[in-house]
């Protein structure tokens, strides 16, 4: 996936920098990013200004680890790196935020909506993102097939979901689990009559998809109904980032 900038000097993978944009909009202020993606040459850099091999003993700091058949131990009181190939950073997943900010405030407070935890006890600044976890981003998609909105894409997501998919014209117009159920998803009269009232529900209710996968940047088509190979291409990035 690519890398995408949030801010100056400031990038994530794109589904993280999605959720980034999400919170901005909901009020998480400016400023107070301390590092975000980091590329391998970066993290060995910061790794080697912070660790030297040393065979015995923990150093100063209690922090020692292994690098290419290598024992290292921290000098720096900075704070500890890992193992370069082995940080969330280098996945674009992660962001370290100052304490002191107002930023690091709201996402403490706010950021687990969207998919942002604090994963090392010991590091209070350092949070990461989980599409698992970002409830804000599969309750609009919930909403269009008319399932249960509780953000969490497990089963009945998912099979209303896959229910409005193979309804679509693309698909070839079938129902794995029943017109009646199909109908429900699209919000129309569960009748067992797949007609032009349900066609035209149908069509709503992929609109409904489009504008979500949209609003996550996985869709950048019409929003005209047409469940084709654009909204499938989103779809199932979507999936494969939120399902659980």
């Amino acid at each position: 996936m690519a890398i995408v900038s949030i801010a100056k000097g400031r990038s994530l993978v794109s589904p993280a920098a999605n959720s980034y944009k999400r919170m901005r909009s909901a009020g998480l202020p400016t400023g107070g990013i301390n590092s975000s993606y980091r590329s391998l040459s970066g993290q060995i850099k910061i790794f080697f200004e912070r660790y030297v091999v040393q065979w015995r003993g923990r150093g100063r700091y209690s922090d020692a680890r292994w690098y290419k058949g290598k024992r290292y131990v921290r000098i720096s009181s900075a704070g500890m790196v890992a193992v370069p190939g082995t940080s969330t950073h280098g996945e674009g997943l992660a962001l370290d935020m100052s304490t002191s900010s107002a930023a690091h405030a709201w996402v403490l407070r706010h950021g687990a909506a969207y998919g942002w935890k604090r994963t090392i006890r010991s590091e209070p600044w350092h949070f990461e993102y989980s599409g698992k976890r970002d409830t804000n981003a599969v309750e609009p998609i919930q909403a269009a097939v008319h399932v249960t909105t509780d953000g969490i894409w497990a089963g009945g997501t998912d099979k209303g979901t896959w229910a409005v998919r193979a309804a679509s014209r693309f698909r070839g117009i079938k129902f794995p689990y029943g017109k009646r159920y199909t109908q429900s998803r699209v919000h129309t009269s569960p009748d067992g009559v797949w007609g032009n009232l349900s066609r035209t529900a149908h069509d709503k209710a992929v609109m409904a998809l489009q504008r979500a996968l949209a609003r996550l940047g996985l869709y950048n088509g019409k929003i005209d109904g047409i469940y084709g190979p654009v909204t499938e291409k989103g779809f199932k990035l979507a999936r494969k980032i939120f399902k659980r």
